[in-house]
């Protein structure tokens, strides 16, 4: 058995530690209406991993990304956001000689807070926000797995490293039920150690720029929204731009049933360093959005 687990620890760090360099990280869900009213949500996001690289493993039903947040308007303006995440690495072993091996390791993620400022009267929106590392280094396994799950937010699991964020988003809502959203904003990482780990950690402070576009759609009580995200690793020493960047594309479906909104996601990578790793991500979202505002 412990050497069956060594073998999925040094799989999993070595196909993965090479993304912590070559994809800049991003802030909270991209994904999540607000409408300037309090929410609370809940995000469950799976991964359907390339199949030779756990032939031998299935993963269980608990393998995935979990993300709680909160919206909370402060003003006609202003709202503030929360996010905690957490990811849960479960694979089970196949063997024809002995029973099933399950290998399980759980974290708390780096949790995040930040404001929004949305001028009603305007298409623009501005956000600000931060990430306090308070993620466990023990847990490698899990950690690893959390980054790869979700790709726009890699940091919200990485170790060690202080995350401050600010985007400009321009927000068209046409009156046919079309709405545009396109925005870039960046990110600096600053670590809290100075010894270099495998895991990311060392002296240097990076600098990111996350990117995005959005096409929303309303019928009704039903909502289809496509984009594409992009990220791009600003300080990299590869002047390579295939190297300094990677992109994804993202589907997404909600229903407003009273105050209570389900959604599903679908994220599919579109760069060698995900794609040979993994087919795709697919989630869940839980919303509760209560009817009080300042609007």
């Amino acid at each position: 058995m412990y050497q069956s687990s060594r073998v999925i620890n040094l799989t999993v760090v070595v196909l993965l530690a090479m993304i912590i360099f070559t994809a800049p990280l991003a802030g909270q869900s991209l994904w999540l209406r607000h409408d300037h009213k309090p929410a609370f949500s809940l995000e469950f996001y799976k991964i359907e991993y390339e199949y030779y690289h756990f032939n031998n493993y299935d993963t269980e039903l608990l393998n995935m990304n979990v993300y709680l947040s909160a919206y909370i308007p402060a003003s006609s303006d202003v709202g503030v956001v929360f996010e905690i995440p957490f990811t849960n690495f479960s694979l089970s072993e196949n063997s024809y000689i002995w029973d099933s091996r399950v290998y399980k390791q759980s974290s708390v993620g780096n949790p995040y807070v930040g404001i929004e400022y949305e001028n009603p009267k305007s298409n623009f929106i501005g956000t600000l926000g931060i990430r306090f590392p308070l993620s466990n280094d023990n847990k490698p396994e899990a950690l690893s797995q959390g980054m790869t799950i979700d790709p726009d937010r890699i940091e919200a699991f990485a170790v060690k490293r202080f995350n401050i964020y600010a985007s400009a988003i321009y927000n068209y809502r046409s009156p046919k039920g079309f709405t545009v959203r396109t925005g870039l904003g960046p990110m600096v990482s600053i670590p809290t150690e100075t010894k270099e780990t495998w895991f990311g950690s060392g002296p240097d402070t990076e600098l990111y720029l996350r990117y995005f576009s959005q096409l929303w759609m309303e019928a009704g009580d039903l909502t289809m929204a496509a984009g594409l995200t992009g990220l791009m690793w600003l300080t990299s020493d590869d002047s390579n731009i295939g190297e300094m960047t990677f992109h994804h594309i993202n589907l997404a479906g909600f229903y407003q049933i009273g105050i209570f909104r389900p959604g599903l996601f679908f994220i599919a990578p579109l760069d060698n360093d995900y794609t040979y790793i993994k087919d795709y991500t697919y989630g869940l979202s839980l919303t509760f959005e209560f009817e009080k505002s300042f609007r």
